[in-house]
């Protein structure tokens, strides 16, 4: 939210009370308002409200919040409309599709719409455009791929449209894609991360060190690689929850994270378009281009990570290390000019497989120790691109576990002492799996 903006609803609140906000906060799904539709809002959704009454209707479209545009048809200001949708989705979201069924209903059955003609606003044109305009923007509610889809069996009908339409057009995906964005999913809760915070200086310090100079106008690309047992996905929890906040850059709550289901295994051919594909989903802008995606990263106050992971099988079947260098290159062309935190993109590689015999085992041996070696060749730099290829995560030993407690869980350490010695009792080195089978429960019951 911005400054302006959140002085302005202050200011709104302190003159018309938190009921209004709470009014407001639903009329603002609609592209435009009129007096009967205000009280279908209010009958439908505060009809007990004695708070909120047919005076409240009035009130509100004569605030300076609307704006009157026609004969009994408001707007409320673009900015200020974000704002409250944001507010509606955090503090209403199941009234969200009530209120776009309704708008879809109201605007179906009734056509009030149709004899509304042009307006003073030039996003909205005629009467058949404003009545469009509401259907696309519930619908857009409703059902987001639905109206995604419509925007996409437009632009390739290839029919030519006229300037007014063609604007109209790019105003309402515009809208779409605004309202989209509103509805990205909350911050990553994590579970109880303490025991992956055992060992991994190496790659953390690795990675604190690159991106701390990095240019942030470009994003930065990391490779770690490991075999399964090795929690790549808690390495990056712990990485934005315990490490990265030590930048003192932003705090751990302004950190936005997200995963990145590639399914690397359709191939080369289609990987871009598989990482475009999964990067609309995560980001709720359902675009056939890199610019709207790249418009929500920009505008994301803190630093934004991006994780997907690749395997064995990956590696074997479709492709090898052109896989990698293809979701290398997928980045090099992406530049945020106007964003001054960090972008950070994650390749996790697990060497996974369960071979049952000597042979199966020296086979593995050899691909992973290939694989290796073409990673340890990765030159992010001749795809034009910054990263970093990390250390491999690997067993951890005894004293790494020890320097772990002593760390955060000093007053534990006479209850960890047996567990850690029997842990390494048949073997040097555990993986991070084992180590957090064994040591979760105690974390749990002695040291919360």
């Amino acid at each position: 939210m911005s400054v302006i903006a959140e002085r302005r609803l202050k200011q709104f609140q302190q003159k018309f009370g938190k009921a209004m906000v709470k009014f407001a906060t639903h009329a603002a799904l609609p592209v435009v308002l009129n007096s009967e539709l205000v009280h279908l809002l209010r009958i439908n959704f505060f009809y007990s409200d004695t708070s909120i009454s047919y005076l409240t209707e009035a009130e509100f479209l004569l605030s300076s919040f609307c704006r009157e545009i026609g004969e009994d048809l408001y707007e409320i200001e673009p900015a200020m409309r974000t704002v409250l949708l944001q507010k509606l989705y955090q503090q209403h979201p199941k009234h969200i599709k009530e209120i776009a069924a309704l708008l879809w209903q109201y605007t179906k059955r009734y056509t009030p719409w149709r004899t509304r003609y042009r307006l003073q606003n030039a996003q909205l044109l005629t009467a058949l455009g404003l009545q469009n305009a509401q259907l696309l923007t519930a619908l857009n509610f409703l059902d987001a791929q639905k109206a995604n889809a419509w925007f996409q069996e437009v632009e390739a009908s290839g029919k030519a449209l006229s300037q007014e339409e063609r604007e109209w057009f790019v105003a309402m995906k515009k809208r779409a894609f605004i309202d989209r964005s509103i509805q990205r999913p909350p911050v990553k809760n994590y579970p109880d991360l303490r025991p992956y915070l055992i060992g991994r200086q190496k790659q953390v310090m690795s990675l604190l060190k690159a991106v701390n100079v990095h240019d942030k106008q470009y994003p930065f690309l990391c490779l770690i690689h490991g075999d399964q047992h090795q929690c790549h996905d808690r390495f990056f929890d712990r990485f934005v929850k315990y490490d990265l906040p030590k930048l003192k850059l932003v705090s751990d709550n302004e950190i936005s994270y997200n995963f990145l289901p590639c399914r690397f295994y359709n191939g080369v051919e289609t990987l871009h378009q598989e990482i475009l594909e999964r990067l609309s989903e995560r980001l709720y802008c359902f675009s056939d281009g890199y610019s709207e995606i790249i418009d929500v990263i920009a505008k994301e106050k803190g630093p934004f990570l991006l994780y997907a992971s690749m395997c064995t099988s990956d590696w074997l079947h479709s492709g090898g290390i052109k896989l990698v260098q293809e979701f290398i290159k997928f980045w090099a062309n992406w530049s945020l000019p106007s964003r001054d935190s960090l972008l950070l993109v994650c390749l996790s590689f697990s060497y996974t497989g369960e071979p049952t015999n000597f042979l199966s085992r020296w086979r593995k041996k050899i691909v992973e120790n290939q694989i290796r070696q073409e990673f340890k060749r990765l030159k992010f730099e001749e795809f034009k691109v910054n990263g970093i290829v990390l250390p491999e995560l690997e067993n951890i030993r005894k004293y790494e576990v020890e320097d772990w407690v002593k760390e955060y869980l000093w007053d534990c350490m006479d209850i960890f002492k047996p567990e850690i010695k029997e842990l390494f009792k048949s073997s040097e080195k555990r993986s991070m799996e084992d180590l957090v089978e064994k040591l979760g429960p105690i974390l749990k019951e002695y040291c919360t």
